[in-house]
């Protein structure tokens, strides 16, 4: 058969645009029946924290409703210390399906990218889902060190010998930066004691071992009623119905000095976004229920419960107002 040059062949390959089209077609319904059929087995969700603690029981809360609203288990995996540098890792190493989802503080997600020249992680490889609540942090203490309150604790921690000493997990974690930064702030030579998570560091001051701790309110609460920890200051924007006597920060002059441990969810960013859309939904929803909301507020938690672009606009202003803090303060995880 003969073809003129104003007649040539009609081949496949002379149709790219046709091609190119069904290509794309096939990768879109591909995508679409897996977001459809997601999730067809168990979900895992990383945590840079210990069991047992207050972000532990809220998060096993949420990720039991979670389940509920997905059809399938999401079981919580801890991996404590490193900053939840390992955490993330292990997250980033799985396949971007969201089948392995990271409950993410506000370490990961604002005070370490100021805390490291070269972050052990890609941030920009992290895509957060939302922000599921926050907790005020709080000064404690065991009755037994003796301190009547803040500003007698503050007066002898600075001529004390050998210095009073304060428990705290990972370099980097929130409970380690807020201390850090007041003890700059309040120009007072605490000495650090490192433990592998916040709930070693509580176990020691609960017993006596270590004078001061800061911690997030759901942790301490149990001890707080039990009268076995002190509440020297808050570091919330008010006093707490828990421990009514114990001034905030900002009655003691600290300015921007407000501290909160807070909880979001967040997967790899390469993450199907039909597939982040309804792990965002499950975990609003499961925020929603009255029963989780109840608890959680019984037990010191504030439900944020946002989705993700409204938690980049929460991290933004986070990140301005403490990576000033941590530059003033000189902390570093280098």
């Amino acid at each position: 058969m003969k073809y003129s040059l104003k007649s040539p062949p009609r081949t496949w390959f002379q149709k790219p645009s046709s091609t190119l089209a069904l290509i794309l077609l096939a990768i879109s319904l591909s995508s679409a029946v897996f977001a459809q059929s997601f999730p067809s087995k168990p979900v895992r969700m990383l945590a840079g924290f210990g069991a047992g603690g207050g972000s532990d029981v809220m998060v096993r809360q949420v990720s039991a409703q979670m389940a509920s609203q997905l059809g399938q288990a999401v079981n919580v995996d801890n991996k404590p210390g490193t900053g939840s540098a390992a955490a993330v890792a292990d997250m980033l190493a799985a396949p971007a399906d969201g089948y392995t989802i990271f409950a993410a503080d506000n370490g990961v997600m604002v005070y370490n990218s100021a805390l490291y020249k070269k972050l052990p992680y890609d941030a920009a490889a992290l895509a957060p889902l939302g922000v599921m609540a926050r907790a005020p942090m709080v000064l404690v203490t065991h009755p037994g060190a003796g301190f009547k309150h803040v500003r007698d604790m503050l007066d002898k921690a600075k001529t004390a010998q050998p210095r009073i000493a304060y428990a705290s997990p990972s370099v980097g974690s929130p409970f380690h930066v807020t201390m850090e930064t007041f003890k700059k702030r309040a120009e007072v030579p605490f000495v650090r004691v490192p433990f592998g998570s916040d709930i070693a560091a509580l176990k020691d001051v609960v017993a006596g071992q270590v004078d001061l701790a800061v911690i997030d309110l759901p942790s301490a609460l149990p001890h707080i009623k039990s009268g076995k920890l002190q509440v020297l200051a808050t570091f919330a924007n008010r006093r707490l119905n828990a421990a009514p006597d114990a001034p905030s920060v900002s009655e003691l002059g600290f300015k921007d000095l407000e501290s909160y441990l807070w909880q979001s969810l967040v997967v790899p960013a390469a993450t199907p976004k039909d597939v982040q859309t309804r792990l965002s939904n499950a975990m609003q929803s499961a925020m929603g229920q009255n029963a989780v909301r109840k608890n959680l507020s019984e037990n010191g938690w504030e439900i944020l419960s946002s989705d993700a672009s409204l938690t980049s606009a929460f991290i933004a202003v986070d990140v301005r107002v403490w990576h000033k803090n941590i530059k003033e303060a000189g902390i570093s995880a280098d």
